[in-house]
């Protein structure tokens, strides 16, 4: 296992693939470094992570999960959280967590 940090340009003109590396030409790359071992780093198939932690969640915790689309929070008098408001309806919660990942704007 090896892992690298690739610095690129996103003004560097580029057309020539770098092996390995489908995002980015290899005209672009500005350096590369090594970031570290077997030793010293983890890689997890998000899928994979995702689908153990529900799991986990349902047999440990009781949890359940519904797919739907989040259309806001629905709050109670007082301001705080009482429910998702989604297409169906409502699913009444007293806590939302917001799990989309390192892009989330929430």
């Amino acid at each position: 296992l090896r892992c690298e940090a690739i610095a690129v340009s996103a003004t560097r003109p580029g057309n020539a693939k770098l092996a390995n590396v489908e995002w980015t030409d290899a005209d672009r790359v500005l350096g590369t470094r090594a970031m570290g071992s077997e030793e010293t780093i983890a890689q997890v198939h998000p899928k994979k992570l995702v689908g153990a932690l529900m799991a986990g969640a349902e047999r440990l915790a009781g949890a359940t999960f519904v797919k739907a689309t989040a259309r806001g929070l629905r709050l109670d008098d007082a301001g705080k959280v009482a429910g998702l408001e989604v297409d169906e309806g409502v699913l009444e919660a007293d806590a939302v967590v917001v799990a989309m990942g390192p892009w989330t704007h929430a």
